[in-house]
């Protein structure tokens, strides 16, 4: 094991055995039994992964298979993973949750839990049913604790202290901080808040702004056939020609599809998105093939009476809450999952309490109503810590001027 990479942290065999029932294949044993690794990203998480199959042919018949272990799941988040041969039909039962059955799942399905801690055993229960041919099951469990620390911030173009990313050569004011990421499934990207702006408008001091970045925020805007137009949440704009890039974004490696009368995106780091008849982004199945529905990525973006950001909810970064201070001013404050808590179904606001860990205060911080300055300043309360930088537009050159700050 002396080429393995230092970062990951070999584990113990998962303390389980799994226990076949009904018409089990004489060659039912595991194929490999991978004893996973806990990954050095934002959370540590443990994976465990068997793969069972064979090439004798298996027809028409349905076997059960229990995994039962002794390994403590008390307060953990768990979320599993499923892969088979197309000829079978796979139903997943137990860690509190509702049955889930997959119909010739050629790629792999993530299922996961109700989205908080699971307390208890690991009851967990797959029935295989094949219609015959060689038959393949794969299945990854992933063991996390809960997201009740904060997570690192994103390093910056700045100075590596304040998540923001800032170029006063393309004369733009360009904000960027990572959250709400989905670590209990294998390659999903992270999503982030941004603000960017070339010219200062009010919008830009107001928050209204204010965007989350994510695949499952793009949305389809028109199409025609394989002429497509997505805008994503920065309202930038991709046109696809015949299923592939148009104009000056030739090179890039995006392309679309239409299936069953909607469109289905690839974006060039295989990350893929399924589109409903309306153009809102339903389902994304991430570079490792792993696909989930929008509603099990944990995490919600919630929209004001205007239709401007409001909040943005994470399973494992807790609550961005958005402040408007003034026509003028805003802020942006950070909760640790801990100190999140449910949905208001009348407002549709997300509660909270607590302090917030870090805070980030926006636009004309002085109050002196002039749009010509636009700062920042990023707080951590309870400490020392503080972090301000600025720009002063130039209405001769069109650009902003960036001050890096303190």
């Amino acid at each position: 094991m002396s080429d393995q990479d230092p970062s990951l942290e070999q584990l113990t065999p998962f303390p389980g055995t799994w226990v076949p029932t009904g018409n089990v294949p004489a060659d039912f044993a595991p194929v490999t039994d991978d004893t996973g690794a806990a990954a050095d990203s934002d959370c540590d998480f443990r994976e465990y992964s068997w793969t069972f199959g064979g090439n004798a042919p298996y027809f028409q018949n349905v076997f059960s298979a229990n995994l039962h272990t002794t390994l403590d799941l008390n307060g953990k988040v768990v979320g599993i993973s499923v892969k088979s041969d197309d000829n079978a039909t796979v139903t997943i039962e137990g860690v509190g949750s509702v049955a889930s059955t997959l119909n010739h799942p050629a790629s792999r399905t993530f299922f996961k839990t109700d989205g908080s801690a699971y307390s208890g055993s690991f009851p967990l229960h797959i029935t295989y049913n094949s219609i015959g041919g060689p038959w393949f099951l794969e299945v990854k469990i992933r063991v996390m604790d809960p997201f009740e620390t904060f997570p690192p911030v994103e390093e910056c173009s700045c100075d590596g202290s304040c998540g923001m990313a800032s170029s006063a050569r393309n004369g733009s004011i360009d904000f960027s901080q990572a959250f709400g990421g989905t670590p209990f499934a294998a390659g999903f990207p992270k999503g982030s808040l941004r603000i960017y702006d070339r010219v200062p408008v009010n919008a830009l001091f107001s928050g209204v702004c204010l965007r989350y970045l994510h695949p499952m925020t793009r949305k389809v805007v028109s199409f025609s056939g394989t002429n497509v137009v997505i805008e994503d949440a920065l309202r930038r704009v991709h046109t696809y020609e015949n299923g592939r890039p148009a104009g000056t974004a030739v090179w890039t490696d995006n392309q679309v599809e239409i299936l069953d009368g909607c469109v289905v995106e690839t974006l060039g780091d295989r990350t893929r998105i399924s589109y409903d008849a309306d153009g809102n982004a339903v389902k994304i199945r991430s570079r490792e093939g792993v696909e989930l529905n929008v509603s099990q990525l944990g995490i919600d973006v919630v929209s004001d009476g205007n239709g401007d950001l409001a909040q943005v909810w994470s399973l494992t970064d807790g609550l961005m809450n958005v402040v408007r201070i003034s026509a003028h001013k805003f802020r942006i404050d950070w909760y640790k999952p801990a100190d999140v808590g449910a949905k208001d179904a009348q407002s549709g606001l997300y509660a909270f309490g607590g302090v917030p860990v870090k805070t980030f205060t926006f636009g004309d911080i002085d109050n002196d109503g002039s749009c010509s300055d636009f700062e920042f300043l990023e707080e951590r309360p309870g400490t020392n810590h503080s972090f301000h930088c600025s720009w002063h537009y130039d209405p001769a050159a069109r650009d902003w001027l960036f001050n890096r700050g303190n």
